[in-house]
Formats: structure tokens, sequence, C-alpha cells
């Protein structure tokens, strides 16, 4: 009687925990750009994810990837003014991310002289197909735009290249958390049956 207690336990752990070690792929970019009003970027690393973590629309989450660019502001500027970013991701093929319009992120307010933003922001895309390999992140600033490369690839009008090599770090889940739970229930229904 144990026996396909055991095994059904087994078998549900190995189906919760599976979703939970889906990963988030991070790859560190270390790179700046300086706009010409002195507001530098500072590109910190890229995740890639099968979960979003912004509140970017998919219309078809289970093909998506999202890609979410993690950096912050410096004002090396002589006046106070507000941090500004408006990006796009492309892919070997040229193609932008996401279509239409860039992507844009304006501070909440202006920062005085020599300060940085107090927290690591990110612009999010998603990208469909989930099978799509992005190259990488162009910035634009006014009539000029400089592509930064994130896969170690060629790209036809880089100006900056970062090259970087991919991490891994594990992402939770609630079956995960929930797991516990579950195989306490299930050994003490086995004891009260027994």
């Amino acid at each position: 009687m144990r026996a396909p207690i055991l095994i059904i336990s087994v078998l549900a752990l190995a189906c919760l925990i599976a979703p939970a070690l889906a990963e988030d792929v991070t790859v560190p970019v270390n790179r700046d750009y300086q706009f010409s009003d002195g507001i530098v970027v500072h590109f910190t690393n890229l995740v890639i994810s099968d979960n979003y973590h912004g509140n970017t629309y998919s219309a078809d989450p289970a093909n998506t990837k999202w890609y979410d660019l993690y950096f912050t502001y410096e004002n090396k500027g002589s006046i106070a003014q507000t941090g500004h970013l408006e990006i796009s991701f492309y892919d070997a093929q040229g193609n932008k991310y996401p279509g239409g319009k860039n992507i844009t992120d304006i501070s909440m307010g202006p920062m005085q002289p020599g300060a940085s933003s107090d927290r690591q922001r990110f612009v999010e895309a998603a990208v469909i197909p989930k099978d799509t390999k992005i190259m990488g992140f162009q910035v634009f600033d006014g009539f000029k735009s400089t592509r930064f490369d994130i896969s170690g690839g060629q790209t036809s009008t880089t100006t900056t290249t970062a090259t970087a090599s991919a991490t891994s770090k594990p992402s939770l889940c609630l079956p995960a958390l929930l797991l516990p739970l579950l195989i306490i229930g299930v050994v003490v229904a086995s004891r009260k049956q027994s």
C-alpha cells in the first residue's frame, strides 16, 4: 500500500519541480552610453526568460521569450535633468523587437549633477517566436543610434560593441514553494489509510 503512494509522491515531485528549475539566462553587458546632454546609461546585464518580469504584453505567452535589459542612470551634466532611454532589440536578420515603436524609459524626477539613479531599472521586450536569436540592442539619441552586440556576433552598424557570455540563475515558481506541503499531505494521508 505504501509503494503506490511513494511512487505517486515521487512522480508528483518530478512534475512540480521541473517547471521550477526553468532558468533565466543572464548575459553581462557592462557597457555605457552617454547622451549629448550628459546623461549616462550604465547597462549592466540582460536577462532572458520564459517569464515576464514587468508588464509587457504578449499575444502568445507560451511562444515568447522576454528580454530584460538592466541599467542605471548617471547625470554627468552640469544641471539637474531627467534620465531617459529609447531602445529596441534586433535579431540576426535585422528585425526590430518590439515591432513598431521603440521601448522608452524616463526617470520619475530630475537627478542632480553627479548623481545616479537610486536603483537598477529595466526595460522589457516580448519576443515571438521564442526561438528568435536576439543579437543586440540599439540606443536611439535623436537622429543618431548606436547598436550594442550582446551575442558576440557581428553587426552591420555597430559603433559600440559589448560581447558577453551567458550565465544561468534558477528562478522559483509557486508549485516549487508548495511542494513541501504536498509531500506532507501525501505522507499524512498514507498514515491514516494504514
